[in-house]
């Protein structure tokens, strides 16, 4: 683990709270969202986690950091297809995770709004959920299970991604 996780953690969180503020997902009656949406949504949330962590006016962490930060973000995946708290396989995060953090990079000092990012990421979206090597040249998690898919998030791990929302949703 890194200094950076807590960051990208955070950035994680906070990405979500931009997708609400800006409209971008909509919840039924009950505040249920679609399985395909929910991916989108986290897997947008780990590219902008990513853009913010890697970009020099953000984070500004290595290239080592952010693939240390892409593989833990591959590790936080699981092949549970359609669950109701989908947030992408292992390697659909992975590569959503190299594309933030790419795109940050051929910034260079210009910041653009997290807007950009989005409507970027939606551009590129189905090629992050293919794996397309061109969006993600150096993925290294394979994206779909060859065996019986088990959950990769440890207890821990969901503890406090539900803490950390649960914060963002009560200062929201």
């Amino acid at each position: 683990q890194s200094q950076h996780d807590i960051g990208f953690l955070l950035a994680h969180e906070y990405a979500h709270a931009f997708q609400m503020e800006f409209g971008m997902f909509n919840f039924n009656a009950f505040g249920q969202i679609d399985p395909a949406t929910r991916m989108r949504m986290e897997l947008m949330a780990d590219a902008i986690s990513a853009y913010y962590m890697a970009h020099a006016r953000g984070g500004a962490v290595s290239v080592e950091e952010v693939d240390q930060l892409s593989q833990r973000a591959a590790n936080l995946g699981d092949f549970i297809i359609a669950s109701e708290g989908d947030h992408g396989t292992p390697g659909q995060r992975e590569c959503a995770a190299i594309w933030g953090s790419t795109y940050a990079k051929d910034q260079g000092r210009t910041m653009v709004s997290v807007r950009i990012v989005m409507r970027e990421f939606n551009d590129v979206y189905s090629k992050i959920v293919a794996g397309d090597g061109k969006v993600c040249p150096d993925l290294q998690t394979p994206l779909l299970c060859s065996g019986v898919g088990m959950p990769h998030a440890s207890f821990l791990t969901t503890l406090v991604h539900v803490l950390v929302v649960g914060l963002v949703w009560m200062m929201a």
